[in-house]
C-alpha cells in the first residue's frame, strides 16, 4: 500500500499557531502513538469521515475504527480517545446497547477521554429524552429545530490554558446541535468549564418568535469525570480544515497529546471516489474508506451521487439502515441516474448493494461486490482503465448558442458578488438559449441596456449597486423594464429595485419595502413557500424549497408605493425565521413576509428573490423556472460533464471587475474536461480547497497570494494573470513550480488547455 506524499511533508503537519505560540501549555510527550477510537456504528454519521481522516492520517495517532458490538466487547480499554459523531443520540444510544451505554461511561470514568460532536455532545448530557449518559452536569434548552448554518462562537481565556486554542471569535458551521444549559444546583458542575459559547442566534426552522436565543450558551463545555475527562462541541468545527484546531485543542485537553493534523489534498491524476457522509458507515466501511485514503492513487471526498466532480461512489454494507433508505428517496434516485449517465461508477456491497439495486435495476456503471476485498480490486481495475478520450478545445472556443438566444447582460463591479455571479453565470451561461453579455454600471448608464433583453443583477452591496449605476443609469433601467426588458434580481438585486425604507435609498421598481432591521446573518438555510400566484407564474407544483439566505430582504407590500402600470405580487414567502444577533424578539419576524417578488411593469417583467437559490442543486429549479417566466426560454444547461483525469480546477471570483474577467470564467466553464468550481473569499481564508486540482487568479493580490500559499506548498497549482510588477511580486510567495504566471486571460485558457 503506497502512502500519499503528503504524510512526509513536513509543511502539511501543523496544527494551531496558538499552539506554538503558547509556550506556557507546551507538553511533554511519549513517542508512542495516541490510540484514537472513531465510533461508526448507526447514529453516527456525517463527521466519521473527518474523524477517521484525523486520526488515520496524523503520524502521532493509530486510528480503531470502533462499532457497538465492540465496544460492548471491551475494545474501548485499547484506546486513549473516543471521537464521537453528530447524527443521533437517540441511534447511537440505541446501537450501544445498555451494556454498551455503560462500558463507556466506565471507560470515561476510569481514565479514557471522550470527544463528541452535536448528537456526540447530547449523550453525555443530562437529557433522559435523548437517552443522555448524565455525564456532563448540563441539559439541553428546548426549542424547534433551529437548521443550519455558519455561527459565530466566543472562545474564553481559559480555553489557550487548557487547550492551547486562540481565544476569541471563531466561525464555525452549526447545524441542529444543542444549546447547552448548566442543571443549577448540580454537585459536579464546578468540575466543568465552558470553554466557548454562541455569539449569536443562528435561526429556527419553525415560525416561533418565543424561540429562546442561542446567543450566550454554551457551545463548548470540557471538564473532568471521575479519573477521564470529556470534551463536547454543539457545533460541528470539524468539517472545516480551518476549525480543525479546535478539535485537536479538544484531543490535547483530553489526552495532554498534540497531534498534527495532516491536510488530504487531492493531487492530479488520483482517482476521486466519492463516499457518502448521510448514513454511518459501520466498523468495516470506516476502515475501507481510510485505506483508500492513505493509498495515494485514491482522493476521497464526502458525498453522494451527486458529487460533481467522483469518478465513483461506494455505498458500503453499512448497519444504518433507516438512512439508507433515505438515500433511496425520489431526489436520490435521480442523482444516481443522472451519475451513471455522465459514465460514474457505483461499487457497493451487503445492504449498501441492497439499497442501489432497488433504486436502479439495472445499467452500465453498477459494480455489486461481496466485500471491501473485492471493491477495492474493482476500483483500482476502474482507476487502470484507459482514459476517455476528452475533444482538443481550441484556445478561443465559447459555448454554444442558440438562434434568437435571449442578450443576457449580468452587472460586474465591486457591488456584485462574484461567488453569487459566478453561480449564476454558470447556470444561464451553459443554457445554448441564452447569450451571456458582461456590463458596468457605467454602461448601464451610456444606454448599453437597448442591447439587452435580459439584466441580471447577482447579490451582493445593493448600495454599491446603486452607486455605480447613478442616476442616469437607474433612471434607464427603470425605463427599460418599462419599454419591455426582463429584470432578475437577487439578494441585493431584490433590495435594489425595492421602495425605500427609514434607512437607505432603493430604486422603487417594485412596490415592496425591505424591513429596516439588523443584519439577519451569514449563510443559513431557510424555508420558503409559494403562493398560488408564484405556483401559476413559474409552472412548479411545489408547496416550499429550501434555499441558501445570506442576509437578503424582508420584504413587505407599500400599498402607497403602487405603480399604475405595474401588476407586481407575491411568489413566495419566507416560512422559517433566521436571526444573527442575541435576542430573537428585537428583529421582526420574516415568517409569511415575502420572500419572491415577481410580475409586470409597463411592456416589461420583474422578478427578484431575496434568497440565493442558484447555490443549492435542491434550488436551482427556482432560478430555472424564474428565467423561462421572464423571457420564454428554458434555462436547461449542457455544460460538459466530469470525465475521469479531468482537471478540478477552482475559480477565485472575489473580483468580478471588468468583462475580460468574466469571459474568462465563461471559457472555462466551456473547455471539455474541466470541472469549474467557485472559490469565494471566504473559501480561500477558509483553506476548503483540498479537492481541487488548481485554483485561477484573475487579478491576484498580496492577501490572496498569502491564502493560497498553504495550498500551493500542498502541491495544488495556481494560474494567475499578471499585468502589473505589483502583481508578479505577489506571486513571488508560491513555492517554486506551483505558479503558472499568464499575461492575460487568453493565456490562462492556453495554459490550462495545454496541461489538461
Amino acid at each position: 500500500m503506497m502512502k500519499k506524499s503528503i504524510l512526509a511533508a513536513a509543511a502539511l503537519t501543523v496544527t494551531s499557531l496558538a499552539f506554538a505560540q503558547d509556550k506556557a501549555c507546551v507538553c511533554t510527550e511519549s513517542r508512542a502513538l495516541l490510540r484514537v477510537g472513531v465510533y461508526t456504528d448507526v447514529g453516527a454519521r456525517g463527521s466519521v469521515l473527518a474523524y477517521s481522516k484525523l486520526a488515520a492520517l496524523s503520524p502521532d495517532c493509530e486510528a480503531k475504527f470502533i462499532d457497538g458490538a465492540a465496544v460492548r466487547a471491551g475494545a474501548l480499554s485499547g484506546i486513549d480517545v473516543l471521537l464521537m459523531s453528530g447524527g443521533s443520540s437517540m441511534d447511537i444510544s440505541a446501537s450501544l446497547g445498555d451494556e454498551g451505554r455503560a462500558e463507556l461511561e466506565r471507560f470515561i470514568r476510569e481514565g479514557g477521554g471522550y470527544l463528541g460532536t452535536c448528537a456526540g455532545a447530547l449523550l453525555m448530557m443530562e437529557t433522559a429524552k435523548y437517552k443522555g449518559l448524565g455525564v456532563i452536569p448540563y441539559t439541553r434548552v428546548e426549542a424547534p429545530p433551529r437548521g443550519g448554518g455558519t455561527i459565530k462562537t466566543i472562545w474564553a481565556d481559559c480555553a489557550r490554558d487548557l487547550a492551547g486554542i486562540k481565544p476569541g471569535i471563531h466561525t464555525t458551521t452549526y447545524h441542529r446541535g444543542p444549546v447547552m444549559t448548566p442543571c443549577e444546583g448540580h454537585p459536579r458542575l464546578g468540575d466543568f468549564t465552558v470553554m466557548a459559547r454562541f455569539g449569536c442566534n443562528i435561526l429556527t426552522t419553525k415560525l416561533d418568535p418565543d424561540c429562546p436565543s442561542m446567543g450566550g450558551y454554551a457551545s463548548c463545555i470540557a471538564g473532568k469525570y471521575g479519573k477521564g475527562k470529556v470534551w463536547v462541541f454543539s457545533d460541528h468545527p470539524e468539517v472545516n480544515p480551518h476549525t480543525m484546531d479546535l478539535v485537536v485543542g479538544g484531543i490535547r485537553y483530553l489526552t495532554g497529546r498534540t497531534i498534527r493534523f495532516v491536510r488530504d489534498q487531492k493531487q492530479t491524476g488520483q482517482f476521486v471516489v466519492g463516499y457518502p457522509t448521510s448514513f454511518s458507515p459501520g466498523a468495516e466501511g470506516a476502515a475501507f474508506a481510510m485505506e483508500l485514503v492513505k493509498d495515494a492513487d485514491f482522493h476521497v471526498r464526502g458525498g453522494g451521487f451527486a458529487l460533481s466532480s467522483a469518478d465513483a461512489v461506494v455505498i458500503c454494507d453499512s448497519p444504518d439502515a433507516s438512512r439508507l433508505k433515505k438515500l433511496a428517496a425520489p431526489a436520490g434516485v435521480r442523482d444516481l441516474k443522472r451519475f451513471l449517465e455522465r459514465g460514474g461508477h457505483v461499487v457497493a456491497w451487503g445492504r449498501g448493494a441492497k439499497c442501489v439495486s432497488g433504486m436502479v435495476k439495472d445499467g452500465a456503471g453498477l459494480h455489486f461486490v461481496k466485500g471491501p476485498a473485492e471493491a477495492m480490486e474493482t476500483l483500482r481495475a476502474l482507476r487502470k482503465r484507459p482514459l476517455p478520450p476528452v475533444p482538443a478545445p481550441t484556445f478561443g472556443a465559447a459555448l454554444p448558442r442558440a438562434e434568437g438566444a435571449v442578450r443576457t447582460g449580468f452587472l460586474l463591479g465591486s457591488g456584485s458578488s462574484g461567488a453569487c455571479l459566478f453561480h449564476l453565470l454558470r447556470m444561464i451561461a451553459s443554457s445554448p438559449n441564452y447569450d451571456v453579455r458582461f456590463l458596468l454600471g457605467s454602461d448601464v448608464a451610456a444606454g448599453a441596456l437597448a442591447d439587452i433583453d435580459l439584466f441580471v443583477v447577482p447579490g451582493g452591496w445593493s448600495l454599491t449597486q446603486m452607486k455605480s449605476l447613478g442616476a442616469v443609469g437607474c433612471s434607464n433601467l427603470v425605463n427599460w423594464v418599462r419599454g419591455g426588458g426582463a429584470y432578475y434580481g437577487t439578494c441585493a438585486g431584490a433590495y435594489l429595485v425595492g421602495q425605500s425604507n427609514a434607512t437607505r435609498t432603493y430604486i422603487g421598481l417594485t412596490p415592496y419595502r425591505p424591513q429596516a432591521c439588523p443584519y439577519r446573518g451569514n449563510s443559513t438555510d431557510v424555508k420558503c413557500a409559494f403562493t398560488d400566484d408564484g405556483r401559476k407564474a413559474l409552472g412548479l407544483s411545489a408547496k416550499e424549497f429550501t434555499t441558501l439566505y445570506w442576509g437578503g430582504p424582508v420584504f413587505e407590500r407599500a400599498p402607497e408605493t403602487a405603480l399604475p402600470d405595474s401588476d407586481i405580487r407575491t411568489f413566495a414567502t419566507y416560512a422559517s425565521q433566521n436571526v444573527y444577533s442575541f435576542s430573537t424578539n428585537t428583529i421582526p419576524a420574516m415568517g409569511g413576509r415575502a420572500a419572491i417578488v415577481g410580475g409586470t411593469l409597463g411592456k416589461g417583467k420583474v422578478l427578484t428573490l431575496a434568497t440565493h437559490p442558484e447555490y443549492l442543486a435542491g434550488s436551482r429549479h427556482v432560478v430555472r423556472a424564474g428565467l423561462k417566466y421572464l423571457t420564454g426560454k428554458s434555462a436547461e444547461g449542457n455544460l460538459n460533464p466530469h470525465v475521469r483525469g479531468g482537471l478540478v480546477l477552482g475559480f477565485y471570483c472575489a473580483d468580478f471587475s471588468t468583462r475580460e474577467i468574466g469571459g474568462l470564467a465563461v471559457k472555462l466553464m466551456g473547455l471539455p474536461g474541466v470541472d469549474l468550481e467557485d472559490v469565494s473569499s471566504g473559501k480561500l481564508q477558509d483553506g476548503t480547497l483540498d479537492h481541487l486540482d488548481a485554483v485561477v487568479l484573475p487579478v491576484p493580490d498580496k492577501e490572496a497570494c498569502s491564502f493560497l500559499k498553504a495550498f500551493a506548498s500542498r502541491g495544488g497549482k495556481v494560474y494567475a494573470c499578471c499585468r502589473t510588477k505589483k502583481q508578479r511580486d505577489a506571486v513571488k510567495a508560491f513555492p517554486a513550480g506551483s505558479v503558472v504566471v499568464c499575461d492575460d486571460e487568453a493565456a490562462i485558457v492556453k495554459a490550462i488547455v495545454e496541461r489538461n
